[in-house]
């Protein structure tokens, strides 16, 4: 697969991920009413998030952004793409406690932390780098907020 093809897919499959905890979030805000407005803001950001990756992907398509060799494998974006569709349909079935959402959270925001997935490469055009630096600031901001909801709530 061309690099440019290889690149394109893992942009959009990003996206999908993206997409994906935008639409988990914004399931526990509407079955987590009393947060509501916390779910409501992370659901937000991830939309942002998967804006950018179809900016990238555009920016791919023609040839203006500049992709280094990627350390991660496309197997494990998708995986996490499985992953977060399965924990939307078991939420859409099942009632969801604050404490379970939180920790289904934590686990999505620290795997992409984990693989290393906005990880910064040689060879990376300036954009890019601004891109993915961004992402992963607000990836480990959305990480620190939802540990801190977490722990704020103890232990059951």
């Amino acid at each position: 697969m061309a690099n440019k093809e290889h690149h394109l897919i893992m942009a959009r499959e990003l996206e999908t991920v993206e997409t994906g905890l935008a639409m988990l979030y914004t399931l526990y805000a509407e079955r987590l009413t009393a947060y509501q407005d916390f779910w409501k803001d992370l659901a937000a950001a991830e939309r942002t998030h998967a804006l950018m990756m179809q900016t990238l992907q555009e920016l791919i398509e023609k040839n203006q952004i500049i992709y280094g060799e990627r350390k991660f494998s496309l197997r494990a974006i998708q995986y996490n793409s499985e992953v977060i569709r399965a924990q939307i349909v078991f939420t859409e079935r099942n009632p969801v406690a604050i404490r379970e959402a939180l920790h289904e959270a934590m686990q999505f925001e620290n795997l992409l932390i984990e693989k290393n997935l906005f990880e910064i490469q040689d060879g990376d055009s300036e954009q890019l780098k601004q891109t993915l630096a961004s992402l992963l600031y607000d990836t480990r901001i959305h990480l620190v907020r939802v540990t801190q909801l977490y722990n704020q709530l103890g232990h059951p």
